[in-house]
Formats: structure tokens, sequence, C-alpha cells
């Protein structure tokens, strides 16, 4: 997770996900959308197909990439922001 908040005027923090295939890439999509139901979240919004690798969740000031590790490596999208910003990193 990275805090972007002093960076960012529209987005808080950023979540980033990487996932080996398209069909985990697909499963960890699924998991979220069916949690954020569950909890009753709404107002939030995909964008993406999976085939190009890349899926971005817009929670409002939360913003979540899930990336398959190639793009993942390619885009390097932490490190646009910086090492301060990094709040946790796996």
């Amino acid at each position: 997770m990275l805090d972007v908040s002093k960076s960012s005027a529209i987005v808080d923090h950023l979540v980033i996900a990487g996932a080996e295939s398209e069909p985990q890439l697909r499963a960890i999509e699924r998991e979220i959308d069916a949690e954020l139901r569950k909890n009753n979240v709404k107002n939030f919004r995909w964008e993406g197909v999976l085939s190009s690798g890349w899926l971005v969740l817009d929670l409002g000031s939360i913003v979540v990439h899930l990336l398959k590790e190639a793009e993942r490596e390619y885009y390097k999208l932490e490190e646009l922001w910086g090492k301060e910003a990094i709040v946790y990193h796996y």
C-alpha cells in the first residue's frame, strides 16, 4: 500500500497487487468484488480488461491496481511515488 495523500489531490492510498496469471487475476478481482458487495460498499468501479493484464478498482480515496506480474514489473508503479509513500510492501 502506498500513501500518496501528500502528492495527490484526488486519491489518498494506492494498493498494488500482482497475479501470476489471468485466471489468478480474475479470481482476485472476483473475491474483492464479493467482499465489497457483502459489506455493502457502494459506488465502486472496476476499469480495464483481463487480457490487458491490468485491472483498476476505484473506491474514491483508495485505488487498487491488480496487475499480472509481467505488467507490474514493466510499469513499476511503486517507483513512481518514491519510497516515502510505501506504507507496506510485500
